[in-house]
């Protein structure tokens, strides 16, 4: 079985860099979530301009269809979610490369969000999109495991029975039927992005090419590149990531895996082929 242990750093290059930090689209979501409870404290202001309800929608403000997620309130499980959409956010990231993982929760945020405002329900707050990443992430790594050995879809099924629990003690029906409905739309785009092919009940609606592109820029792309030539003329033992180290066998797959995206796209990689570039990553971040 594996066991889950959160990446150390960013394979991938984030939009930006802040002193020695890639700012990367979870760290931003997670720093605008955090922004929001500081200015809740202060005004409503914030809140009241980005939850969702179907009739100021219908007004004409419609960026509340994006805009829901930031809708928080303070309290406890907002913080224990805005920290678990931090760990497991940034590893479907790093799955799928900042660029698709932008059109997924693009597409977890706003599908959802226009079926709501035709079904006339009025919600808001990250812990749902939390909630969505957390499932998905479950559904690609079945077999991870966490603290205590136990499986993480454990850990997901409690939290998923509290939460149906909670919203149905204080009657939030809306909150109900749309948790129901992102979970389905976190379905789809799971089949959708190629995260698992272990699902094949779950129906696969075709995406537009933009979207399903390569997510490796082509400054990753000519990095590596240029390290796969530095490694050819160098030792047997080369370091390509942070300080880590592969032995040959190991470096001779990374590198054949490297090059099937860079000739096909991340898409190319069967799931098993993606397990093992991920490991060969996490054991050179580890070394």
């Amino acid at each position: 079985m594996d066991r889950f242990r959160p990446s150390r750093g960013s394979t991938d290059d984030g939009w930006f860099r802040v002193g020695t930090i890639e700012v990367t689209t979870t760290i931003l979501i997670v720093g605008l979530s955090t922004l929001s409870l500081f200015i809740r404290a202060a005004t409503l202001l914030l809140y009241d301009a980005t939850v969702l309800r179907s009739w100021q929608v219908r007004s004409g403000q419609i960026w509340r269809i994006g805009s829901w997620p930031l809708a928080n309130e303070i309290s406890l499980w907002t913080a224990i979610s805005i920290a678990l959409l931090y760990v497991f956010g940034r590893e479907i990231e790093r799955l799928l490369g900042r660029v698709r993982y932008v059109w997924f929760l693009a597409i977890l945020t706003a599908v959802p969000g226009v079926i709501a405002v035709a079904l006339d329900l009025g919600v808001g707050g990250i812990q749902l999109i939390e909630f969505a990443l957390f499932g998905v992430f479950v559904m690609v790594n079945p077999t991870a495991r966490s603290f205590f050995n136990i499986p993480l879809w454990v850990f997901g099924a409690v939290i998923l029975g509290i939460q149906v629990l909670q919203l149905l003690e204080y009657r939030m029906w809306d909150q109900l039927v749309f948790l129901g409905l992102l979970c389905g739309v976190a379905l789809l785009a799971l089949r959708a992005f190629n995260l698992s092919d272990e699902y094949p009940w779950i129906p696969k609606l075709p995406l537009p090419a933009f979207i399903t592109k390569d997510p490796y820029t082509k400054a990753n792309r000519a990095r590596e590149k240029a390290k796969r030539q530095h490694s050819s003329k160098g030792p047997k033992v080369v370091p390509i990531r942070g300080t880590g180290h592969l032995d040959r066998a190991s470096q001779a797959d990374m590198d054949m895996l490297l090059d099937k995206i860079a000739d096909g796209g991340v898409d190319s990689l069967t799931l098993a082929e993606r397990r093992r570039l991920d490991e060969h990553s996490r054991r050179l971040r580890e070394s």
